[in-house]
Parts: C-alpha cells; structure tokens; sequence
C-alpha cells in the first residue's frame, strides 16, 4: 500500500469528523470540515485539468487555505510547490522557471510580488485567497462554490513526489529539495512517537509553511488527530494565545524565546496547558532550557535539515541532564555516523567529523540537479557538511559547518562551540561567529552580537568573558554589535556576509594604525 499525505486527512475525517482540525486569526475548522474543503478543491482542479506530479506554486502567509491547498495537492498526486514569501523577485523567477508550475495560489499580502512576476509561460491559472475576481484570476471562496464534497480515488503516495521546497543556502543558487509523501508521513509518524503527543493536544504552528517544519508539524497533527494553531509570531501574541487556546506544544528558534521571555507579565497568564516547546535551527543554550524549566516548560531541542524532511536528532527533558549541551540521538530508524570528511573512512566516538546518516525521511534529490545530488546523496547516507561528533554514549554533538571552520595558528576551531558558550553571556539575545584575517595566525575568532533592547553589555565585559573561557579572544575589535545579523530569505545566518564585514573592519583597524 502506497501511503498518500491526503488519506491522513481522509482517515481523520472518517474517524475523528467533530475533533477541530485547524484554527487561525480567521476561522476555526473541524476534520470533516477541512476534508470536504479539500475534496472540493481536488474536483475544482481536475476540471482545470491539473494532472498529476505537475507543479501546484503557494505564495501564501500560514492559514487554513494553504493547509487546504496542501491536502488536496497531495490527493490529486501533484507536487505542491510551497514559495518563501520573503525572496526577492530575480529569485522567484528562476525558481517558477526551472519548476513550471501549472497553477499558482496566492494570497493579498503577495499581490505585489505575483503583478511584478509579470508572465510565466507556465502558470495558466491563478488563484488569490482574497480580493476580488480579474480577467486573469479566480477568488479561492469562488472556485469550491458548488464543488462536489465526494472522495475521488487516490492511486499517487508512497515514493511519489509531494513537495518541492526550495532552500535558499548561504552561498549559492537555491535548490529544489524533493520530498515524497513516505518521507513525510514518516516524519510525522516519528515525530508523534517520539515526543509525547496526544489526540486532544492543540499544537501552535508559527513557523512558516513553506518551511519543512510547517509542513512537517501539519502532517504530525493530522497522524496523531490533534489541533493545528495557526498564528504569525509576536513575543505578546503568542502567550495570549497559548492563554486562550490552550497550546500544549510548539516550535520556536532560541532567539523567539528569548524574546518571549522579554515580553512583560507572560508569567501572569494561564499557560498550564503548555508541556513544551520544540527548538531548533539555531545553538539552544542550556541556560535557555534551565530558564524555561523553572516555569516547569520543558525544552526539546534537536537538529536536522530539509533534505530529512525536519528532524535527524533531538534531545528531550527524559535525557540525561548532563548531556542538553548535545542535538540529542537519532530519531528510530534513523542510522547516523561520522567520518573523516576527506577520506569518508568512519571515525570513532570523541572526533570531530563529517555528520552523515540515512532513514524512511531522506530526499529524493534535488530537483534537475543531478550534480549536486550526487555531492551529497553516497550509497543512501545523506552527507550533510556539518561537522559533528559522537560522545561514548551515542549523543551528537554538532560544532559547526565544514566551510566555517577556523583555521588559527594551525589549530582547528569551530564557531559553533565558541557560539555555545557565548551563548550563556546574559543580555545577548543572538549571535554568530566567524573568521577575521589576522597577519601573524591567519585567522582569529570575531564575535557579532545582537543585544536584548534591555541590554547595557560591553564590548570590554565580553571580551573579558571571552578571555576567561576561550583564549583566542585577545582584542576588544574582535567584539562587533550588531542591530541584526544578515540573514537569507529563509532566515538563516549569512557568515559570508559577516565574513566580509570582518575582513572590512580589520582593513580599517591596519589603516589607521
């Protein structure tokens, strides 16, 4: 049997119909609900003769109508082509070029960007979530109107494409990560598992949708038949409604918690229900976790990519304490090892090493990009180029990307551990670290910080934390405060740039003496 995203929502509508599926600012939705959405939707677009593994472009803030456009693209068995509503439009081309989607779907915020697109030979249909009818555009509200609510039969699934999620890398031209619904389901039925999930949990979703972990927790909710939350991030927002719609879990970056923590009389609130918080895609600090857990939060934290489809490792409360400063282990039927990144022999536990791993959730590859598929796809391993190792007891501890790695007097040193212990310096709200040139030891260590609004720390009390803890920090210039750090459009940390911005100051710093 060829397992197909959509027939999750099928079951939950058969098997759970009143239970609320989603909930967003606008609208609240029960399974059968959604379901007869989507099967409306589904007859809508074969009517469009919108045929299977072809292309189906979303530029669409989170909401119930982009879960709907989820669903019934894998019903239909296309490829749902999620876009990151935050690219510039040189980027948005070559994507919808190289993709050629047949449909696009979009909502008001992104009618801007879809007018400056101007024409793509291969959208022949347009959808807006909202406004009003055009020449050349349908109305979402529209186009169900009159829609039969009947299940057609579903013969796509299993190691058939669902999404294609462009990831926009730190350097270099995006790729299309191609992920089948096995690799979801698999995703979610893990994540389920592991974490303690239940039926009548109400879990908050305010990382994008056109992420993995959007799609990712989606898909987790609807194996486990619990509530999606739909809501875009703010400190104050977001505790009101973990108060009013008993969140009981949700996923956030250390530096949203941060703020959260920020936000004035949040401990006032009824926030009982809440167990705790999934973290990632940043260093998460074990003060953080201890913070949290003094409020009787825990933190979960773990690492992954889009190309496993969310989650690798991850490290819960149930773990040892002594170990919260490691991602955690591989999530079942995950295999992970590291290796010598130029001899790819494995090594054994306590080196540092390339992290490579295979299971149920890897990629099928790289959308029309054989080349870098093969660079990274070897015998089944995914090889990631995150430098990483494994401690006696099958912990894994990431310390940072192969290309940021320092080389200073001849010695290796990883930005990611230096970022795990500046970390824990009070008044920083985020940072990075990378390398500056230096005449006599090639490169040292330069710190960019970003200060919480309350902050009064120096560049003077950092370096002397620095001096205490890592002895490559030696002048006040390799301290530099930032408003924000760069980021690309999917919010990662652009070290090039900051790279670049070293290079600049120390240029300075020799002029003027």
């Amino acid at each position: 049997m060829k397992i197909n995203v959509g027939q999750l929502l099928t079951h939950r509508a058969n098997n759970s119909p009143h239970v609320e599926a989603a909930v967003d600012l606008g609208s609240r939705i029960t399974y059968l609900q959604l379901n007869q959405q989507v099967n409306q939707l589904v007859h809508w677009l074969e009517k469009k003769q919108v045929k299977p593994k072809e292309r189906i472009a979303i530029l669409c803030q989170n909401g119930i109508s982009m879960m709907t456009i989820l669903y019934a693209t894998a019903k239909l068995g296309a490829i749902a082509l999620p876009l990151n509503v935050n690219l510039g439009m040189e980027e948005y081309r070559l994507i919808l070029q190289e993709s050629l989607p047949a449909i696009l779907f979009y909502d008001e915020s992104s009618e801007d960007i879809v007018k400056n697109l101007g024409r793509i030979r291969s959208i022949k249909t347009k959808v807006q979530l909202g406004g009003i009818n055009t020449s050349d555009t349908y109305r979402f509200p529209d186009i169900l109107e009159g829609e039969s609510t009947e299940e057609k039969s579903i013969t796509t699934g299993g190691d058939d494409q669902f999404l294609l999620i462009y990831t926009s890398g730190t350097t270099g031209k995006s790729k299309g990560v191609m992920i089948s619904h096995h690799n979801l389901w698999m995703s979610g039925y893990v994540l389920g598992n592991h974490f303690d999930w239940r039926s009548t949990d109400r879990n908050l979703i305010i990382t994008p949708m056109f992420h993995i972990s959007g799609c990712m927790f989606m898909v987790t909710n609807a194996v486990r038949g619990s509530t999606v939350v739909i809501s875009k991030f703010h400190p104050k927002l977001i505790w009101t409604i973990i108060e009013k719609e008993r969140i009981t879990q949700f996923m956030a970056v250390p530096a949203m918690l941060k703020l959260m923590l920020e936000e004035a009389d949040w401990i006032e609130k009824d926030i009982d229900s809440l167990r705790y918080i999934i973290c990632g895609a940043d260093i998460v600090s074990p003060q953080l976790i201890r913070k949290f857990k003094l409020y009787g939060i825990d933190i979960c934290h773990g690492y992954g990519c889009t190309e496993y489809s969310g989650t690798t490792t991850c490290w819960t409360n149930q773990m040892s304490d002594e170990k919260r400063h490691t991602v955690g282990k591989p999530f079942p039927f995950t295999e992970l090892k590291i290796v010598d990144p130029l001899t790819g022999e494995e090594l054994p536990n306590g080196m540092v090493g390339e992290v490579v791993y295979r299971g149920p959730q890897l990629f099928l590859g790289y959308w029309k990009n054989r080349e870098e598929t093969n660079k990274v796809l070897r015998n089944g391993w995914y090889y990631s180029g995150d430098l990483g190792k494994l401690d006696q007891d099958g912990y894994l501890f990431i310390v940072d990307r192969f290309k940021d790695m320092i080389v200073c007097n001849g010695e290796n040193l990883y930005p990611g551990e230096i970022e795990g212990i500046l970390l824990n310096l009070d008044g920083v709200l985020e940072l990075a670290v990378v390398a500056a040139p230096d005449k006599n030891k090639g490169h040292v260590p330069m710190a960019f910080l970003v200060k919480l609004s309350h902050s009064k720390l120096t560049k003077q009390e950092v370096l002397h934390y620095c001096q205490e803890r890592i002895p490559y920090f030696t002048d006040v210039e390799q301290i530099q405060f930032l408003e924000a750090l760069p980021r690309n459009a999917t919010g990662k940390i652009m070290k090039s740039d900051l790279r670049s911005i070293a290079t600049i100051i120390v240029d300075k710093n020799i002029t003027r003496k």
